[in-house]
């Protein structure tokens, strides 16, 4: 007997197939295929973007003067002479931080390459940040630019396309796919959940127990956590 759970889970799974349905094959495949070529784009061409923006400008020179003011570490360190020395005893403060290291290294080797005789290290970590806020602008901007170009061109094809005899099957199509992407979403958030659950992480919320019954009486949760470890599976082999 379906639960709860599992007439949410019908109701999404209807839902992409209509979705699909309505915005027809080219339409659905090009709104998915605008996220990976969103992101290919962004993450090849905005550093050369900001390093372009950043030469005309002089960006992280000008910023980089104005935000050593304002940075939250000791002024004896940050009025320093750039050198080599200096930086290093960057590592220390930087070492704290809320980042990724493999980004705090980068950010060290970024003052070394870009530091120049005259400037303090103020002034160089200053500019470093202002270009990496650069980037990630140009990040957000390429992303949605390219987003939007896809989608668009995908949209003007399948409204000709809408008109001629592969209109019906594209439709079809659509829908077959609206229903594969939402039960694809369904089956990594149950995945997220089971995981959570059998870590006791979801236990402590005021649903988990109800959350926890319901996962494990449903009938459609099952199809969908196989999916999941299928795709696991494969991200292991490949990876």
């Amino acid at each position: 007997m379906m639960n709860y759970l599992d007439w949410i889970l019908l109701l999404i799974l209807a839902w992409g197939a209509w979705h699909g349905y309505r915005q027809g094959l080219i339409n659905l495949a090009a709104g998915l295929m605008g996220y990976v070529v969103g992101f290919l784009v962004a993450l090849n061409l905005a550093g050369p973007l900001a390093t372009l923006v950043d030469r005309q400008w002089q960006l992280a020179e000008r910023g980089g003067k104005w935000l050593a003011a304002y940075l939250p570490l000791p002024r004896l360190v940050l009025q320093q002479d750039f050198s080599v020395q200096s930086v290093q005893q960057m590592d220390s403060l930087v070492g704290g931080w809320p980042l990724p290291a493999a980004w705090k290294a980068g950010l060290l080797n970024s003052m070394l390459q870009s530091g120049e005789r005259g400037m303090t290290l103020g002034e160089v970590l200053a500019g470093q940040l202002v270009l990496g806020a650069v980037k990630l602008l140009a990040l957000i901007l390429l992303f949605y630019a390219s987003l939007w170009l896809v989608r668009r061109s995908g949209y003007i094809l399948s409204r000709g396309i809408a008109f001629t005899p592969f209109g019906w099957p594209s439709r079809l199509l659509g829908s077959a796919l609206g229903l594969s992407t939402h039960a694809l979403y369904l089956s990594l958030f149950l995945g997220a959940v089971e995981w959570g659950l059998q870590r006791g992480f979801l236990d402590r919320l005021p649903l988990g127990v109800p959350l926890t019954r319901q996962l494990y009486g449903s009938q459609l949760a099952p199809p969908l956590l196989g999916m999941f470890y299928w795709l696991e599976g494969l991200v292991h082999n490949l990876f």
